[in-house]
């Protein structure tokens, strides 16, 4: 019983970006942001980038990503944010804002 082990997620944005959506601005996925083999998702300044995850019935999730920021001005910053109810409130996971 139960629900299955694995990951919700496991997007290397080889096979394009069809796993996000863009909320603002205008991110462009890119080689010259990669990580893996080739793509990367380059977000300019004031875009943002979201993936819908359904963890119905899961627990102990765990978050595993890679991301660089490069030429970032100081008033820029990445967030990265988890919500457990639809996007009316988000939990700050990470933040590059000192």
């Amino acid at each position: 019983g139960g629900t299955p082990a694995g990951p919700l997620l496991d997007d290397d944005l080889e096979s394009g970006g069809g796993n996000w959506f863009v909320g603002a601005g205008s991110p462009v996925l890119s080689t010259a942001a990669d990580h893996s083999p080739i793509y990367g998702i380059r977000i300019p300044r004031t875009a943002n980038v979201y993936t819908l995850i359904d963890a119905t019935g899961r627990s102990g999730l765990t978050l595993t990503y890679w991301r660089r920021t490069a030429g970032m001005d100081a008033n820029e910053f990445l967030y990265v944010e988890w919500s457990a109810n639809g996007g009316a409130t988000w939990t700050v996971l990470e933040s590059t804002k000192q």
